[in-house]
């Protein structure tokens, strides 16, 4: 692992549509502009575009989410009032559910679990949040008069190892701002403690770490917590205090690429440091007293070394942690 320059650099201007780029084939591509349907493919890395919204009908959020399937690149899920899907890489279309909202809004988002691609959670324009445990073809809602922005978002997250794990961001105010669910939405807590009181349009989730590192984007900026939404702090200096509407935590590359609203896209290296227990990018005294102060409670992210009990076999271990430095 690297640390990185924990810098924000800046990628690109402007404003863009909706961008999904095929991982295992980069050269294919999709790109849309709003309203129904109206997506296309590149298989030539961009240079040129084709129609790839054939048999796509029904209602739109203004641009309507879809997603590449990780686990087969050829499956695509397109979302309008119902799930389509297509199995040839969006040559064709065909409706894959019912309708998933209350009669007269559309899906806002999307999210394909990448442990077992046959959960899918998606999100509507008019308060309802469901999931699909055979890959789409039914929906049960989980959640309902959720509020937020009415157009596309990146609110759903869903724990890359586990599919019933899943992580909710509500772009609105005086409501919860992060949820989390372990049993793919039976039952839901809050991770938004101390978060300041702002819409939250995007969250990510990083659960390489001892303790779990949560990415919040918001109406004022990226923020992060170190310690499962107990604290927040802005992540790193230099970001543009805008509303940030996109992110996408690429930590094969070990990188954070967020979009912004207006002010085009940025990335950060996100290399991690265990001595930095409070995440502020050194690790000095008050990464100790952090740390001692969670021992002395008994955090269970305190128990360094794994062993089911926080104890002074921790200490050492964390000590020899940040006595490596960053």
């Amino acid at each position: 692992r690297t640390n990185g320059t924990k810098t924000w650099q800046h990628v690109i201007g402007g404003d863009g549509g909706w961008t999904q780029i095929n991982q295992s084939s980069p050269n294919i591509m999709f790109g849309e502009y709003q309203g129904t349907g109206n997506l296309f493919r590149s298989t030539n890395g961009g240079s040129s575009f084709s129609y790839a919204g054939s048999g796509i009908g029904g209602r739109n959020c203004f641009l309507p989410p879809y997603v590449i399937d990780p686990g087969n690149t050829n499956t695509v899920y397109y979302g309008t009032e119902r799930l389509y899907r297509s199995t040839n890489g969006g040559t064709s279309w065909s409706a894959r559910s019912g309708d998933i909202t209350d009669g007269g809004g559309a899906i806002r988002a999307l999210a394909v679990a990448p442990s077992n691609t046959s959960y899918i959670y998606a999100s509507t324009n008019d308060g309802n949040v469901a999931v699909s445990t055979n890959a789409g073809q039914t929906f049960s809602q989980i959640l309902d008069e959720h509020p937020g922005w009415p157009r596309v978002t990146r609110e759903l997250f869903v724990d890359p190892t586990d599919e019933e794990t899943v992580y909710l961001a509500t772009a609105y105010f005086g409501t919860t701002q992060i949820r989390r669910s372990t049993d793919a939405g039976q039952t839901w807590e809050a991770l938004d403690e101390n978060l300041p009181v702002i819409p939250v349009n995007v969250v990510a989730v990083d659960h390489r770490q001892r303790r779990l590192t949560v990415y919040a984007g918001t109406d004022a900026g990226l923020l992060r917590s170190v310690d499962g939404g107990d604290s927040w702090h802005a992540y790193p200096p230099g970001l543009p205090n805008v509303p940030v509407i996109d992110i996408e935590l690429d930590t094969g590359r070990e990188r954070l690429v967020v979009a912004t609203q207006g002010r085009g896209a940025w990335r950060v290296a996100i290399g991690y440091c265990d001595g930095d227990w409070n995440g502020d990018g050194t690790a000095n005294t008050l990464d100790v007293l952090a740390f001692l102060n969670d021992w002395n409670e008994g955090d269970a992210g305190a128990d360094i070394n794994g062993d089911g009990d926080v104890n002074t076999q921790d200490v050492l271990a964390f000590l020899n942690d940040w006595n490596a430095g960053c």
